[in-house]
């Protein structure tokens, strides 16, 4: 059985590894392990298991900017500031925040336009926390760079209430923090972003090992902090940079006058230095409402450094101080890479898609590995069942070659359309009043419905004669829906009609009698072909079988009809066929008495003279269609001519058993 260990012993067990894992690395090192193994060995602890912690680093020519806005604990409106001027072009926006709990999908608008919250664009995994009123924690994001327009140097936003949980009271999405990369036309602007989520929980102290950025000599690492929830000078969120104290942050930003607002770091990076916005200074340490620094003097020069996040006061009673991310900004000594790669994909649910990494890479590894083809390619295939972010991480052996890169890539899974419910009015004859309406299909307008062909943005189908359509539905997205209905019949005539009999053997005689109301027009059917077209006929089934007969009845248009079927069964019969006389006169013709038979299994016969002596007996089992019965002989000799009863009883394959008497006569 494994102890439990107690929260203090948790955290000293957090610093030893992270020192057992330094000295392995030092170890390494000292037996000069190859460049390749040290980058791949660096580039694995940045996943940090078995969630994303580095979840974006990208280099670019340009400006990154970031900053946020917390409503905890309750809705509010407001604004941030952000760094811009005209000369900038937007490369990519995400959008972060996180929740306590499982709260249903949440909008709040950023600069006016909706943003969704929900459990598809969580970042990385889930995270127990052991307070009821928490329950749970996760960090996520959402891809903006498609639709917010940005114009000046103040994004908008707008938290409103969410519905309360008694149970839950913490239950929610509780704030946001953008982060904006900007191109520029200035070669001098080039910066990296590494952008750091959650991956531990957040009552207990949160120790992060990352690689050390390969900065340029002489110019700016920036931090940056985004948390939440932080109280006044009692309850404080404590940040250490290789077992050196950074800080300590606690109060309300002042974009945000809550007194449990927390703390976001607002910055912009730009041409390797960092700087401050609203009430945030690039010094080299955080305080208070300060969430930034410059930590060049805290790296050590290992390649792996250590980044603790903790909450002061240790009892967790009343709710952790989330830390869901923190921000790292640095200009790189390695060369760029000069391709892009997009930032979203969008597929129809069954569909398959291929991811786009960077080319020029020799190392690929995307993070989650599922629904991939393969994750250590740059173009994998991708087959997700549900939105989600993946991440790839891209790497060369020579580490100065070019910038190492992982960038964050959001694959939103759309739904297919398929209606929930499909309304139908069966068509009344000849009138054709039928009607389809197809109910609440997946997705998002606008909606292409297609009835036999004919296309509308209208989801109802008026006027349609009975009849089984093709259907399809397109939504916004691109995705179809396919399939059939079919419209019903309702007739003022009723086809219908009765046989005399159903069932019996061959040859099998039948009366159909027609016992439609309200038709003036029929056609019957004997399997699939025209017959007749009379009130009511006979016929004659001949051969044994089954008979599928359909009446047609129908009132001015054929197209209305109402059709009546019925199923006749023929089972097989006994038929005996002897001719009334022969001539046994040894010519070659009709020598003999043959008897043509019909579904007989096995027979006898007798020959008797006209005063009922027997004169030739003989019988049959072979089921033959053809018998000889007799050659005109009694005891060897030929008969008188004259005539001669000849009685056969004979039992058919139905198991009936049949007798008949035929008068022959005999001539020479």
């Amino acid at each position: 059985m494994i102890p439990k260990l107690d929260k203090k012993k948790n955290a000293t067990l957090l610093n030893d590894l992270g020192k057992v894992i330094n000295n392995l690395y030092n170890r390494l090192k000292r037996v000069k392990l190859g460049l390749f193994q040290t980058v791949v060995f660096s580039s694995l602890l940045t996943f940090s298991g078995s969630t994303q912690h580095l979840f974006f680093e990208e280099c670019f020519e340009g400006v990154v900017t970031g900053a946020g806005y917390s409503v905890t604990p309750g809705a509010g409106s407001g604004q941030f500031e952000i760094y811009y001027n005209e000369t900038l072009t937007l490369k990519r926006a995400i959008a972060f925040s996180y929740r306590y709990g499982k709260p249903a999908p949440f909008n709040f608008p950023i600069n006016d336009l909706n943003v969704n919250w929900n459990i598809g664009n969580m970042v990385g995994n889930e995270m127990e926390e052991p307070s009821t009123a928490i329950v749970c924690f996760a960090v996520h994001a959402v891809d903006i760079s498609d639709w917010i327009v940005v114009e000046d140097n103040f994004i908008s936003i707008n938290i409103p209430l969410q519905s309360g949980n008694p149970i839950i009271p913490n239950e929610g999405y509780w704030s946001v923090y953008c982060l904006f990369l900007f191109e520029s036309a200035l070669p001098s602007d080039v910066t990296c972003i590494r952008v750091y989520t959650a991956n531990q929980v957040q009552y207990e102290p949160q120790q992060y090992q990352i690689a050390k950025p390969p900065a340029s000599p002489g110019t700016d690492i920036g931090f940056a902090l985004y948390s939440d929830r932080a109280w006044m000078h009692d309850d404080r969120s404590r940040i250490r940079i290789n077992n050196s104290i950074l800080g300590e942050t606690y109060g309300p930003d002042a974009t945000n006058p809550e007194s449990l607002g927390g703390v976001r770091g607002h910055f912009y990076y730009k041409n390797g230095t960092l700087f401050g916005l609203d009430d945030d200074v690039p010094n080299n340490t955080v305080n208070q409402s300060d969430g930034i620094a410059v930590i060049n003097q805290y790296l050590s020069n290992e390649n792996l450094q250590y980044v603790e996040l903790r909450r002061t006061i240790s009892d967790p009673i009343g709710g952790a101080q989330p830390h869901p991310a923190f921000f790292i900004t640095y200009k790189p000594a390695c060369a760029l890479h000069s391709g892009t790669m997009p930032g979203t994909h969008s597929l129809c649910s069954g569909d398959t898609l291929q991811l786009q990494a960077l080319s020029g890479y020799e190392h690929y590894a995307w993070w989650p590995g599922t629904e991939l083809s393969d994750s250590t390619t740059a173009n994998p295939q991708c087959f997700a069942t549900e939105s989600r972010w993946y991440a790839v991480r891209m790497w060369n052996d020579d580490p100065h070659s070019l910038c190492s890169q992982t960038i964050p890539v959001y694959v939103t899974v759309n739904p297919i359309p398929e209606p929930a419910n499909i309304a139908i009015t069966p068509s009344t004859c000849p009138a054709n009043t039928g009607r389809v309406v197809f109910q609440n299909p997946a997705g998002i307008a606008p909606f292409t419905y297609w009835l036999d062909g004919v296309g509308q943005g209208s989801n109802t189908f008026n006027n349609l004669p009975p009849g089984t359509y093709p259907a399809r539905i397109v939504n916004g997205y691109g995705c179809e829906w396919e399939g059939t209905v079919t419209v019903p019949l309702i007739t003022q005539q009723q086809a219908n009609f009765n046989t005399f009999p159903q069932e019996g053997d061959s040859p099998l005689y039948v009366f159909f009698r027609n016992e439609s109301t309200g038709a003036t027009s029929y056609q019957w059917l004997i399997d699939g072909e025209p017959y007749s077209e009379t009130f009511s006929f006979n016929y004659t089934f001949a051969d044994t079988g089954t008979y599928v007969v359909n009446l047609i009845a129908y009132l001015t248009d054929p197209a209305c009809a109402d059709t009546a079927t019925v199923t006749i069964r023929v089972n097989p019969g006994i038929r005996i066929a002897l001719p009334n006389i022969f001539t046994p006169n040894g010519d070659g013709t009709n020598d003999r008495l043959v008897a043509e038979l019909f579904g007989v299994s096995s027979m006898r016969w007798e020959v008797h003279n006209r005063w009922g002596n027997l004169l030739y007996s003989g019988d049959d089992s072979s089921g033959a269609n053809s018998v000889e019965l007799w050659d005109g002989t009694a005891n060897g000799n030929l008969v008188p001519a004259g005539v001669y009863p000849v009685q056969v009883t004979a039992q058919g394959l139905n198991g009936k058993v049949e007798s008949v008497q035929v008068m022959v006569t005999v001539v020479y």
